[in-house]
């Protein structure tokens, strides 16, 4: 299902860029590298993962990963808030009772993540556990977020429609 929404996203993604011809000299080479990456890379499903980051702030959703998403305190970050949908420092996580994220290795595996581009991606050396981690936490962010597009009467005649034809 989730796969499908990636094909939603996409779409809307590049019909929102086109128009704009100088943000897409590139974009077409990076899809090309992120999707031949996930055809044959080491982390086949990890490509996909980056992509759902990439696509996220297309539709609306934004993470805030270098800062502190309440106070923007660049310090003592120690979890991370869905409630807030970024990083939170020391002093507003003590504020905050809710589902956040307080492992260190995983926030900076989340920050790292974050700032990769298509290129670096290629190069990208990461532990099972921690692709594990990425990929449960993107697929958890499209769900909750994105999820609601599932139950419109239009996604769900595409689907029907592409159920008929398949």
């Amino acid at each position: 299902m989730n796969l499908f929404l990636y094909a939603g996203q996409l779409s809307e993604f590049i019909q929102r860029v086109i128009p704009e011809k100088e943000a897409i000299s590139g974009l077409f080479s990076k899809l090309n590298i992120l999707f031949s990456y996930a055809g044959s890379g080491r982390y086949p499903q990890l490509a996909l993962t980056y992509l759902q980051q990439l696509l996220l702030p297309y539709s609306g959703i934004m993470f805030e990963f270098s800062a502190c998403a309440s106070c923007q305190n660049k310090k003592d970050i120690i979890a991370f808030s869905y409630q807030y949908s970024g990083l939170l420092c020391k002093n507003c996580k003590n504020k905050l009772v809710g589902n956040e994220i307080t492992d260190i290795s995983y926030l900076k595996t989340l920050v790292s993540f974050s700032r990769l581009s298509v290129e670096t991606l290629v190069d990208l050396e990461i532990t099972p556990k921690d692709e594990a981690f990425l990929i449960a936490f993107w697929d958890e962010v499209y769900t909750d977020y994105l999820g609601i597009f599932l139950k419109s009467k239009k996604v769900n005649k595409s689907l029907k429609e592409l159920e008929e034809i398949l």
